[in-house]
């Protein structure tokens, strides 16, 4: 369980984060091209052509840290202490986001409060799959 918790977040750090423009000449060009804008405002970017990309991909993402995080406490939780969780975590990938570009100077990843709803909710889902996973067949107990 540990091992694929380890690759899970190897994915997500992947997708999230890397690759890290380090090279001057790349940072310059990201600049002077400089189309990335964050994102405060909640849903005010979604179209119909993002819409399904950005749901899904931000719920997807997530889901499975909501089978994870009852395995690492090693208990049932609420709903309200999962959606903290989630809430946690998305915003540790937002400020890493948001953070990083301000190190480098220029946005390379958004930052958007969508991505910490949708992460958010996905953690949610992944909890009521694990729910209802716990129910249709026996699983370690976690308490």
């Amino acid at each position: 369980m540990y091992f694929s918790l380890f690759i899970y977040i190897l994915f997500v750090l992947s997708l999230t984060l890397f690759p890290i423009p380090i090279q001057k000449e790349l940072i310059m060009q990201m600049q002077s091209d400089q189309f990335l804008k964050n994102n405060y405002i909640p849903f005010s970017n979604m179209n119909d052509q993002t819409m399904i990309t950005q749901i899904g991909g931000n719920i997807l993402l997530t889901l499975p840290m909501g089978f994870y995080i009852p395995f690492l406490i090693r208990k049932i939780i609420s709903y309200p202490k999962i959606a903290s969780y989630g809430f946690f975590i998305a915003m540790t990938i937002e400020l890493l986001q948001f953070t990083i570009s301000m190190l480098i100077g220029v946005t390379y990843r958004v930052t958007d409060i969508d991505d910490v709803i949708l992460n958010t909710l996905g953690v949610v889902v992944g909890y009521l799959f694990f729910r209802m996973m716990r129910l249709l067949i026996k699983l370690p107990s976690v308490s």
